[in-house]
Order: C-alpha cells, then structure tokens, then sequence
C-alpha cells in the first residue's frame, strides 16, 4: 500500500479542476482497506473514496483527508443455462465492460454504452441512460464496510436503487464496492424505446452491437471531447414534481416533453429543455465554464478552470431555473467541500 502526499485531484476527475488530496492511498485488498481506514483514524482525518472521478467535482486548495482509491481489476464471465454471470472489480472501465459484454453476444448494458468512470462509481451512481438502467441487471455488490470493518454482500434489493441515487450514494465513505456481479443474456432484443434511439431505427430491428454503435454516436455528438476540456456529464437531476405542477408547465411552455416516474404519481421534467428552450441558456458562458452548445444540462470547463468557477455557473443555472418555475435542482454531481462530500454548491 502506497501512501501519496499532496496528490493533485484534478488529474484524477473528468471535470480536470480541483485542488490537490493531503493523503491518497491506492488500495488493492480488504486489508490494505482497512489498514487505510485505521491511518486516516490516527491522522483524525476524514476519508474520501474515490473511483474514476466521472461525477466529482473536487474543491479548490488541499482537502484535508485520506482519500481512497480501489484497485479492483477483475472481470470474468460464468456462462450458464440461460443467464451468464458477470463479475467485474469496481476499479474497472464502466465501458470496458460493456464492450467486452457486447464482443460476446450479451444483451443488457447495451444502452449504458459511452458513460465514462469505473464500475464502482457507475453503482454508487445508479447509472441510466437511452431508456436502460444498471440496476435493471445486478445481482449483488460485494464491498467493505468501514463501520463494521469487514467484507459484506449487499443485495439488490438492498442497495435502495432509485433515479440517481443508491444506498452508497446515502452513506457516502462508509462502504468501499470492491466488485458486482450482472446478469446478462445472450437472448434479447433492442430496446430502442428513447427517441434518439427510435429515430435511428425506425425500420429495422438493430443487432446488438448496432446498439452500441448507436449509442456511442449519439453520446459523442452531445458531449465534450474529455481529452481537450472537463466535464461530469449532467450536471443537475432532473427533478420530479406533482401532476397538476407538471400541466401548469406544459400549459406555460408548449412543447415541453414530460415523463411519467414509473410506480408514482410525479412526473419528470427534463432540466436541459428549460435551460435551452426557456432560458435560452444553451451554449451560455460565464468566464472558464460554459453550458455546452449540444446539451445544455453539461456544464464544460476550459482547462485552467477552478472548482469555483463551476460552481459558479452552477448556482447561476439554479437561481434562474428556481425564478423561472419555482423548482429546487439538485446535482447530480458530487460536490466536494474540503474534504466533505455532498450535494450541495
């Protein structure tokens, strides 16, 4: 186990903006896991686990904790009657794993191409995408739980999935996923539900990898080149409100498209349409960020930008969305405060 000083976070994130971490230690077994939470302990230190960094926006300056990052490479396939088991380590490709499952004929993740981060941030995540959702097709979670210091398996059922949101995300730092296992099928068929995905398709059935062909188009037409600025993606959720709230906005803004939450009575409204077709905000830039020019929900940073720069824009976005429909967002990003991490700007 190698303890790192004054690590720069910024490298380690997609958005490229932060400060740098006091302590960070790459751990590649339970006990290094443990052994890790024991020195953050002496230290009186808070800890920070970090993956890919796809959903973070670290702060400014030195956080003042011990972040951890897991190194868990592992991916296997156990072809079975039916169903083949896949169990990957939580420090892979979130799309290493989807390719590789594709290669192989594997109906599930298909949808979820393209997303950047590592598997274990894809699970605290509860990742969706293009009609499809990664809880849809896991079976477990193995990960260690810092408050009981061993190795636990966590259900589904157990994992409290929901829109953006899971059980992990709730205890931030309090468990380390060290790997999952996913379901997958070598019989299925398209899910071409989302409209992006029906237009393309509208006269044939596609094969699986047209799919994920598809899918990786129609994301790198709406995303920055990572390799030349940051970004974490969908900055804000897409809040959910009450059925007569949501007819008042479609009467007040025709051609709003909603979105039925299933199981409930509230309705979805799509964030990226009131900031381009309301606001007019797409493509609107505020010194080193933007909103970018393709989907107004992105929020870009030049490289050279800070944390606060983003949040900035940030706090713009949702000030101008409240005035406009009295409606609270909330990121969808993890925002890091020092070395606390929530959701707030």
């Amino acid at each position: 186990m190698t303890i790192l000083e004054h690590e720069p976070l910024a490298p380690r994130t997609t958005f490229m903006v932060g400060g740098s971490a006091r302590y960070f230690i790459e751990v590649a077994t339970p006990e290094e896991i443990g052994e890790a939470f024991l020195f953050a302990e002496q230290k009186k230190l808070p800890v920070v686990v970090i993956g890919g960094g796809a959903n973070i926006l670290a702060d400014d300056g030195e956080a003042e904790g011990v972040f951890i990052a897991p190194r868990f490479n592992d991916l296997s396939f156990t072809e079975g009657n039916n169903i083949v088991e896949v169990n990957a380590g939580a420090s892979v490709s979130w799309d290493a794993l989807v390719d590789e499952s594709v290669k192989r004929g594997l109906w599930g993740l298909e949808n979820l191409s393209a997303i950047p981060g590592s598997i274990g941030g894809a699970i605290v995540q509860n990742i969706g995408a293009y009609g499809a959702a990664l809880s849809q097709h896991l079976s477990f979670v193995d990960v260690f739980d810092r408050q009981a210091m061993l190795v636990r398996r966590i259900t589904k059922a157990e994992c409290g999935f929901g829109y953006r949101i899971s059980m992990f995300k709730k205890n931030p730092n309090r468990f380390v996923i060290l790997g999952v296992q996913f379901e997958l099928s070598h019989e299925g068929s398209a899910n071409t539900a989302y409209r992006d995905l029906r237009e393309r398709f509208t006269d044939t059935a596609p094969s699986l990898q047209e799919v994920r062909e598809a899918v990786v188009a129609i994301r790198a037409g709406k995303f920055p080149d990572l390799s030349r600025e940051g970004t974490a993606g969908s900055f804000f959720r897409n809040p959910s409100v009450e059925r007569v709230q949501a007819d008042a906005l479609i009467a007040r803004f025709p051609g709003l498209p909603v979105f039925p939450v299933p199981e409930t009575d509230e309705i979805k409204i799509p964030v990226a349409w009131l900031l381009d077709h309301a606001l007019g905000l797409r493509g609107y830039r505020r010194g080193t960020v933007r909103l970018f020019e393709k989907q107004a929900l992105a929020l870009v940073a030049d490289r050279g930008a800070s944390a606060r720069d983003v949040r900035n824009l940030a706090l713009e976005v949702k000030e101008k969305v409240f005035a406009l429909v009295n409606i609270e967002l909330e990121p969808e990003v993890v925002i890091m405060h020092g070395a606390q991490m929530g959701n707030t700007l």
